[in-house]
Order: structure tokens, then C-alpha cells, then sequence
């Protein structure tokens, strides 16, 4: 286990001992999730994969609307019922307003400088009838380090953070393409609607910027009275698949001109995958870049 990443999570959550803190630990991976470090008492988190330093998740918090709120309410210390933690396994609970929640984290070191979380939130309906409830699954992913700049995109499964200064890894908040809405936008636009007092609705839309990067995802969900559904998510640091800034085209490590065809693609359709030097800015230097990365092959 890496000692370094379990006392500074150790660390942590001497300091918020007043709030409820859960920490995971599997080889060198480190994952907390603790309470009160924002107004109104907010899960935060952190998750260390290897001896860099680098805490690659800021925050991880889940909020709610039902049919019976006119705004969204945060899953914090408010509403915390209980919590527990063995090994690579932990748990959360809370209840509120006719629902109860359990959030099911598994953190598994899946190699050299890598990592996954996957959560696991159940939400049962005990208000005697019928409801609506929107669930919404929030990450301000560090990668790189705090408020370091990044791009992101949405992918099929989640979302996909990139930060140039540290070119072999990505960072994934996934939702196996099971949400309902989703938003990538500046970490404080985001939180800034689900923390205002109003019902907000994520927008499906991606402002790429070379920033400070968070995501969002939505579900909708109907559950009739003593009954339960369960929303999956995950979080992961996962090595890039190609041998370089040129490969973005199956089969990854073979640069052809499928590699060309999809870069040509996402340039003209200003997606972030062709943002090749990672300004965040898509111009005649990412051509040059992806040129450059192509002509250097796979080696």
C-alpha cells in the first residue's frame, strides 16, 4: 500500500472529524469521500493512484430533486444517516423527504498509475406513494492537480479529461451511457446551478476551454412507493489507448490514414479530440502537432 497517499487521506480526514469521512485503499490507490468541506456540507473527495503526489478527484457529490422540491438538495452531512469502510469497499447512506439513499464504492488499483472507483447508488421511495426523482451525479476530476487547467469531451460511456502535462493517462467520469442529461462546463458553472434555488436541467452541451473542467450527469427516475432503482457510475484514471497524439483512429499503435481522417473530422467539428497541443484552442498549431506526432510514427 502506498503510505504517503493512506496518511495523507488519513490526514484529511483528521481534519474534518466533525463530518462524516469513508477512505478506500487497494495497492497504491487512495480514495476518500468526506463531508463538510463546503457550505451546506458537501462529499468531497480525493483519489491517489500512485507516489506523484497528484489528487486526482476533487469532488464527488450527488444531489436530488423530487416532484415535491422546487430546487436541487445536496447528499451531505444534513441528511447522512450512516457510513462504513473495509479494505477497497465502503458505503454511504442517507434519508430525506420521503427517499432513502445508498451510495456502494469499490476502488480497485487496476495498475501502475491507474485506478477505478465504481459507485453503486440505490434510492428507495418509503413516502407512501409514487414519485418522481432527478439524480444527479457531480466530479470536478483534479487531473493533474487542483485547479490545474484540462479539456474534456463526452464520450459514449462518460466523459474523457485530458491534461497535457501529463500525456500517458486520462481521467473518466463514466455513466455507461445510462443518463438521461448531461453538461461539461467550468467547475464553478456547474455547481453554481445545482447549488442555486432553482430547478435546474443539465443542457447536453460541452464548453471546451482549456480550464479548470467538471461534468455532470442526469437521471430522471419514476419509482412507485416501496420500491427501489439503482443509477451506476464510475470514476477512473486510465492510460491513453494510442501510441501517440496522431493515433485516434482503431487499431490504436498503427498510424494511417484513418488517424488522419478522424483528426480532419474533429478539427472541422471543433471537438476537443483535435486539440492536439491541448491550448484548448483549435488552430494551425494543433495541425502542426498532429503533422509533427504522425510523421514521428509509433516507434
Amino acid at each position: 500500500m502506498n503510505k504517503a497517499r493512506l496518511l495523507a487521506a488519513a490526514t484529511l480526514s483528521l481534519a474534518t472529524a466533525a463530518h462524516a469521512t469513508i477512505t478506500l485503499t487497494d495497492g497504491d490507490a487512495v480514495f476518500t469521500m468526506r463531508d463538510g468541506t463546503f457550505t451546506g456540507g458537501n462529499w468531497a473527495g480525493d483519489l491517489f493512484v500512485d507516489d506523484s503526489g497528484d489528487d486526482h478527484l476533487f469532488r464527488n457529490q450527488w444531489y436530488y430533486r423530487s416532484q415535491i422540491n422546487s430546487f436541487e438538495h445536496e447528499l451531505g452531512s444534513d441528511n447522512n444517516t450512516a457510513e462504513g469502510a473495509t479494505g477497497n469497499t465502503g458505503f454511504i447512506e442517507w434519508a430525506e423527504g420521503g427517499f432513502e439513499w445508498r451510495l456502494d464504492l469499490t476502488l480497485t488499483d487496476t495498475g501502475a498509475g491507474t485506478a477505478r472507483v465504481d459507485q453503486v447508488m440505490r434510492i428507495s421511495n418509503v413516502s407512501g406513494e409514487a414519485r418522481t426523482i432527478t439524480m444527479f451525479n457531480y466530479s470536478d476530476i483534479e487531473f493533474g492537480g487542483f485547479l490545474e487547467p484540462n479539456t474534456a469531451k463526452r464520450d459514449a460511456d462518460g466523459f474523457t479529461v485530458n491534461n497535457l502535462s501529463i500525456p500517458d493517462r486520462v481521467a473518466k467520469h463514466l455513466d455507461f451511457g445510462a443518463a438521461d442529461a448531461w453538461q461539461l462546463a467550468d467547475a464553478n458553472d456547474i455547481i453554481d446551478e445545482l447549488e442555486d434555488f432553482d430547478a435546474d436541467v443539465l443542457t447536453n452541451t460541452n464548453t471546451i476551454a482549456f480550464d479548470d473542467m467538471s461534468g455532470a450527469f442526469q437521471f430522471d427516475l419514476s419509482i412507485p412507493n416501496g420500491r427501489s432503482l439503482t443509477v451506476i457510475t464510475a470514476i477512473e484514471i486510465v492510460p491513453v489507448g494510442g501510441c501517440n497524439a496522431a493515433d485516434l483512429a482503431e487499431p490504436l499503435g498503427t498510424l494511417n490514414v484513418d488517424d488522419i481522417d478522424a483528426f480532419v473530422a474533429s478539427f472541422l467539428a471543433s471537438d476537443p479530440d483535435a486539440d492536439c497541443d491541448g491550448s484548448g484552442v483549435l488552430n494551425v498549431d494543433d495541425i502542426d502537432c498532429f503533422v509533427a506526432a504522425f510523421l514521428a510514427g509509433c516507434g
